[in-house]
């Protein structure tokens, strides 16, 4: 999986602007939305998962596998964020057994 350094780099500018987007889309989004996004986020960091792997399999850089480990700090972290501030609250006003919940936050 042969990609350029400026690809890369303009892959990641993407990145960032769609994070920060996201974040912003989270805090006015509807439950539906947000729902939506969490997935997205399940499905965007598995794939970086995956790119990793093969980064590590391939014996990469170091400093290539830091950059996207770094990446999916990151991404993790806004995901918790968003799940912390916007699902579990919205769950807990629709759901009887709160208690699920409270096993599922960190």
């Amino acid at each position: 999986m042969a990609t350029s350094k400026k690809s890369q780099s303009a892959s990641r500018s993407s990145k960032k602007t769609t994070s920060s987007s996201r974040s912003t889309s989270r805090n006015n989004g509807s439950d539906n939305e947000a729902i939506a996004q969490l997935t997205a986020d399940h499905a965007r960091v598995k794939k970086m998962f995956k790119q990793y792997d093969k980064l590590a399999q391939s014996e990469s850089d170091e400093s290539e596998r830091q950059e996207l480990a770094s990446m999916i700090c990151a991404e993790l972290t806004a995901h918790a964020t968003a799940e912390e501030e916007i699902f579990y609250p919205a769950a807990r006003k629709v759901l009887d057994e709160v208690d699920l919940l409270d096993e599922a936050e960190v």
